[in-house]
């Protein structure tokens, strides 16, 4: 039994640094023109299944309104933004309710 509480620790530590890391939320990565081939568009990326509604915000310009979107919970694990301006700076913004990012480019 002595032997055997080393391994029982080393299982107990594991446990818990397993734990640690699946509570922390996690960031995605917001990638412009994802296919080469339409350069106004672009995708939210995240490694699983989102786990809480997801809300996607293309911010408006010369006038217009923002463009919003929300995914529901489960909904995948890669999220479309559409609605980005030809020849200006766009401001994208991901929202999961946890973590906010902001993507500006042209």
């Amino acid at each position: 039994m002595k032997k055997l509480m080393p391994l029982f620790y080393f299982l107990f530590l594991l446990s818990c640094n397993n734990n640690n890391t699946q509570s922390t939320i996690e960031k995605g990565k917001i990638i412009i023109n994802p296919y080469n081939i339409t350069p106004l568009s672009a995708v939210y990326k995240i490694n699983s299944v989102n786990t809480t509604p997801l809300t996607v915000t293309v911010k408006g310009l010369y006038g217009e309104p923002d463009i919003t979107h929300t995914y529901p919970a489960g909904y995948g694990n890669e999220f479309e933004i559409h609605g980005m301006f030809p020849e200006s700076y766009n401001t994208i913004i991901v929202d999961d309710g946890v973590n906010e990012i902001t993507e500006k480019n042209i």
